[in-house]
């Protein structure tokens, strides 16, 4: 049975090609695939650990299948043309997901505030898209978080001064949004 299919960096196009049954690893990044995201693909990644559909030309909604692989630790679906919203139940997996990108999308609404208590994230990467409302406390939740990345978004809200309390980030990019209120992250 094959476990790790790695097709990045080809000139691959057209729709996605079908997932062989439960692989660990698939990595379909840099190609010129230009399809939606098959609304069933998370059927066939139960046992999936890293998925990637980064740089490509894929368009459409992100499945809520996605989350029907429960072993997921590596989402990256980055620059490509997706719209709409995340799917609830992305965040509920941040118990096992340390890896969430999707920057560079069409995605909007507003970011849940739904990360898990046992949050597992160490990566969180929004940027690039037309997201809004407020950073949710639930983050917090996100201990190990060492990047977080809500750039160039429309998020309209107080400072969220509470992040200063992510022992373990290092990176934190908020640029380019309309936040406002006093920021006391300086003293953290």
């Amino acid at each position: 049975m094959l476990s790790i299919l790695d097709l990045h960096s080809n000139q691959l196009q057209g729709q996605l090609p079908t997932l062989p049954p439960s692989p660990t690893y698939l990595d379909f990044s840099r190609n010129n695939f230009s399809s939606v995201i098959h609304d069933s693909i998370g059927s066939n990644l139960t046992l999936a650990a890293f998925l990637s559909l980064s740089n490509n030309q894929l368009s459409g909604s992100i499945p809520e299948s996605l989350c029907d692989a429960i072993d997921l630790q590596v989402l990256d679906l980055s620059d490509n043309l997706l719209s709409g919203t995340i799917p609830q139940c992305s965040y509920e997996m941040s118990e096992t997901l340390m890896v969430l990108d999707v920057r560079r999308n069409r995605l909007s609404g507003n970011i849940s505030d739904s990360f898990s208590v046992n949050c597992s994230l160490q990566t969180l990467n929004l940027n690039g898209n037309l997201f809004k409302g407020v950073v949710p406390e639930s983050l917090g939740n996100c201990k190990k978080l060492e990047v977080l990345d809500l750039g160039n978004n429309k998020i309209k809200y107080a400072f969220p001064c509470y992040l200063k309390n992510l022992s373990s980030l290092h990176v934190l990019i908020l640029r380019s949004n309309k936040f406002y209120g006093p920021n006391t992250l300086a003293d953290a």
